[in-house]
This record gives structure tokens, sequence and C-alpha cells, in this order.
């Protein structure tokens, strides 16, 4: 079993989904170490009047958790202009990197293992002076095993925005305003290196530039393939998303097996491996996962062409 020295502290971004607010808190209190971790809350303020009502639930449900015992200490931070999810998640990650050098993530629709803080710091602590490994994945879309592959975790060319932690020296190689995207757009083989975790991405990362979505995932994907770095993923999910309704931010527009509620691993595993490697199975398992066909890529275009 790994030692850990002291345990990340955890920022949880909330906005105004009581009902998935307090599923999170429900799963992530069971975990044993919670009553030793740091746990941050975000709030961000009502982007419009629809969503006051909602924020005003979400915050005296986070001061309520305040109160509680299921925490080492619980600082909240309630916004009092609306920041957009990535303005937010940008500008609080970086304010605790900067005070802890490391972290974990969560929003408000995750749901989360018992074992998912074990996972996340004992791999924050592993892989730290690993310069490949570019951020932790707490959740994985639980890909066929290979035959004979006997470890817990595996390398992507993809990190997930679902339950993730990293390091401050790799949340600093980020360039938020994608500079050299000029560039990226006709260079064909950077391209083809940024399909490696997805065919979705380019035209994902097309709309953040043109404004059409504000994502802070997608750009954070992109430094990731840029600098040929890795995230670490357990064989079996550590995480759910149950925000697929059509209520998230940039999840209105999800095919409906992508809802199918997701078995989450409670088991203790060996998430620490010193040979860790790229499997090319596991990697085009993933690949087809993110796999645009070729209708829906033509559909988007249409979209984009008319709008």
């Amino acid at each position: 079993m790994n030692t850990v020295k002291e345990y990340a502290p955890v920022a949880v971004f909330v906005y105004s989904r009581s009902d998935k607010t307090k599923a999170m808190f429900e799963s992530l209190r069971l975990n044993p170490e919670a009553k030793e971790s740091r746990i941050y809350i975000f709030s961000d303020a009502p982007k419009n009047e629809q969503a006051l009502y909602g924020v005003k639930e979400v915050r005296e449900y986070i001061d309520l958790v305040k109160t509680k015992d299921w925490f080492g200490e619980v600082n909240i931070v309630k916004a009092k202009v609306n920041k957009g999810l990535a303005g937010s998640i940008i500008a609080g990650v970086t304010e605790l990197l900067d005070k802890y050098g490391r972290i974990i993530v969560l929003e408000d629709d995750l749901i989360v293992s018992k074992n998912y803080l074990r996972y996340m710091n004992q791999c924050l602590e592993f892989y730290a002076g690993d310069k490949r490994i570019w951020s932790i994945d707490g959740y994985s879309h639980n890909p066929k095993c290979p035959k004979g592959y006997m470890k817990d975790v595996f390398l992507s060319y993809r990190a997930s925005s679902w339950g993730w932690g990293t390091w401050k020296d790799r949340w600093e190689l980020i360039d938020w305003e994608v500079k050299d995207y000029g560039r990226f757009r006709f260079d064909p083989v950077a391209n083809l290196r940024f399909r490696r975790g997805g065919n979705d991405l380019p035209s994902m990362l097309k709309a953040q530039m043109k404004g059409k979505i504000d994502s802070w995932a997608v750009r954070w994907c992109y430094s990731q393939s840029k600098l040929g770095k890795f995230s670490v993923a357990p064989l079996r999910t550590l995480v759910g998303n149950y925000g697929l309704d059509g209520s998230g931010t940039n999840c209105k527009d999800i095919e409906n097996d992508s809802r199918r509620e997701v078995k989450i691993d409670e088991e203790i595993r060996q998430w620490t491996v010193k040979d860790l490697s790229v499997n090319r199975q596991l990697i085009k398992d993933f690949y087809r996962r993110h796999y645009l066909s070729p209708y829906i890529r033509i559909r988007d275009k249409f979209k984009e062409l008319k709008g």
C-alpha cells in the first residue's frame, strides 16, 4: 500500500443543481480519506434570473455541508458575478495549485467511488515526478481489457474532465489563449496527433476559438497533445457522470448510450504501476469511444455553415 504524505485539496465546482450537488457530496463523504481532506467549494453566481433560485438552494446546502463533520476542513467561495464554468475552474484551480502544488477536482454532477480519494492521492503522489504524466483521471469508459493485461490503470492521450487531478508544474504549461492555433489548423501532423484522443477534439477546439463554446477542457487536452503527455486512468471507473440529462453547461447534446448508468468500481486495486506504458489495444478502444461518425461530422459542418 502506498503512503501519502499529505492529502491533496479537493476543489468542488457547483452552480444551480442542488439534487446533483447533494448526491456528489453524499458519495464523497463515504471516502475514508474525506475526514482528513481540505474541501474548497466554488459556487458560481447566477447567470440570469432563471438560475437565481437554483444557486440560492445550492448555496444553502453547501453552507450546511460546512457545519457537518464529513471533511477535515471546508472552505466556501461564493462568486459575486457569474464567471462561467471555464472561468471558475481556471481561476479556482490556479489559486489552489499556487498554494498546495497538487489538486483533485470535482464538479457537481459526479458520483465517486468510496475509494476515489485513495486512488487520486496515491497516484498524485506516485506519478508526481513522472513528467510524462499530465493528469490523473478518476473517470474511465471501462474499456475491454486486452488479453494478458494485468494492470489496474492505463495511459491515454486525452485527459478527462470528470473527477481529475494534476500538479502545478503541468498546469502552468497551458496556453489558455492557444496562440499557435493559426499554425495548428494547417499542420496535418499536429492534427493527427491531437486526434489520437478522439476525432472530436479538433472540431471542439475550433468551436472554442470561434467563441461558440467556453471549454477549459479542450484547451487542457490541446496542451497535453502538443507537449506529448499522457493521462493515467483506472481500468474500471471510479467516477460516474449523472449530469448528461441536458442540465449541464457543455453536455446538452449527448447521445443516449452516454446516459446509461455506469457501474462504479468499489474495489481497492494496485493503481500505482512503475512500468506503465502505452497499450495499443486500450488506446484504440479509447479512440472508438470518442469517435464522431462521418454523419455527425457532416451534420455539425452544416450547422456551422448555417450559424
